[in-house]
């Protein structure tokens, strides 16, 4: 038995929707930065952090034991963390995962999400932190 179906045109405005939506989510992704955030980018990141950089650190996957043998200062205790975390990571996509963290409701840093992970329309063109010298640097794997 054979069957056909036709496609009425309210139903092929509803795929084209869909794939307008799938352009739009493309477009969204493809405004995040490439590539992995430079030390100094971390750096700067770490500066505006401050005190939540453990939560911070558990909403990027970063296990609690890790996070506990993070021995350097006070101060630079959210340096390291991130740092770490770049050097672990293995996401094709670490901005998209650092702006989601950053969101996340126990972090609260929606807007330095925006302007860290984001790439500024005017500037899409331009090359991203990944060719940065300290994001060639070698990976290791941490604990």
């Amino acid at each position: 038995m054979l069957l056909f179906v036709t496609m009425s045109a309210p139903e092929n405005n509803r795929d084209s929707s869909s794939n307008q939506e799938s352009q739009s989510k493309t477009q969204d992704t493809d405004a995040f930065k490439k590539g992995k955030p430079s030390y100094l980018e971390l750096d700067d990141l770490a500066g505006q952090i401050g005190k939540v950089w453990k939560r911070l650190g558990i909403r990027l996957g970063i296990p609690d034991d890790v996070l506990d043998d993070v021995t350097a200062n006070a101060e630079d205790k959210p340096l390291e963390m991130l740092l770490r975390w770049r050097n672990t990571t293995t996401s094709a996509t670490p901005y998209h995962d650092l702006y989601n963290a950053l969101c996340h409701s126990r972090v609260g840093f929606n807007n330095l999400a925006k302007e860290f992970c984001y790439i500024p329309a005017g500037k899409r063109e331009l090359p991203c932190s990944s060719n940065h010298p300290d994001a060639k640097r070698p990976r290791f794997a941490g604990k």
